[in-house]
């Protein structure tokens, strides 16, 4: 499978995602909690599959990269990421970081297979933008301090290595873009 076949393959599974979105505003933050809690084992299960069995390892690993091959998936990382984002943080900040890491982040790895990573990372900022544009007249979303979110969210994305540690952008965008809205929002709202 050719590398941009393969990221269209892994990011398909991010934009997959984005019914959360729908969910949350439909069913309520509860049972979009117990479907990300499930979502989450099952991903946990299909990790300790991987590792056990071949055949599972053999599907697995058509998408999954290298350093997934040898260690945990991005699928884990982010899992237990918008569990913890969708437990802690309100709507607003959950929808945020949902798009920026599902949407704009993979966006941005596609574009990244053909072009340069400054025009991915300005493809991740426009398409989280225009997401949180589009669905802000139906939620709560503060769209001045979404745009500064989106912006952080890149500069997040582009930070491979702290030190010695490797940051997985599956765990530190959510993260940060939750993080960052909460904070930028309460400080928008003191104004």
């Amino acid at each position: 499978m050719s590398e941009i076949k393969r990221e269209i393959a892994r990011k398909s599974i991010h934009f997959a995602g984005l019914i959360y979105i729908p969910a949350y505003i439909y069913f309520g933050k509860e049972l979009v909690l117990a479907g990300v809690l499930v979502s989450f084992i099952f991903a946990a299960l299909i990790e300790i599959g991987r590792k056990r069995f071949e055949f599972l390892s053999k599907i697995v690993n058509k998408i999954a990269r290298n350093y997934e091959r040898k260690g945990v998936g991005a699928h884990i990382y982010f899992g237990g990421t918008i569990l913890i984002v969708t437990a802690l943080f309100p709507r607003s900040a959950s929808f945020v970081a949902v798009i920026t890491s599902l949407l704009g982040d993979g966006i941005a790895g596609i574009i990244k297979k053909r072009f340069s990573k400054n025009v991915a990372s300005f493809m991740m900022f426009l398409a989280s933008f225009l997401a949180l544009a589009l669905i802000a007249r139906c939620t709560e979303i503060n769209l001045y301090v979404g745009f500064l979110v989106c912006l952080i969210s890149v500069i997040v994305e582009r930070i491979e290595k702290v030190g010695k540690y490797y940051l997985n952008d599956n765990l530190s965008v959510p993260l940060a873009s939750a993080f960052s809205y909460c904070f930028l929002d309460l400080m928008a709202k003191q104004l």
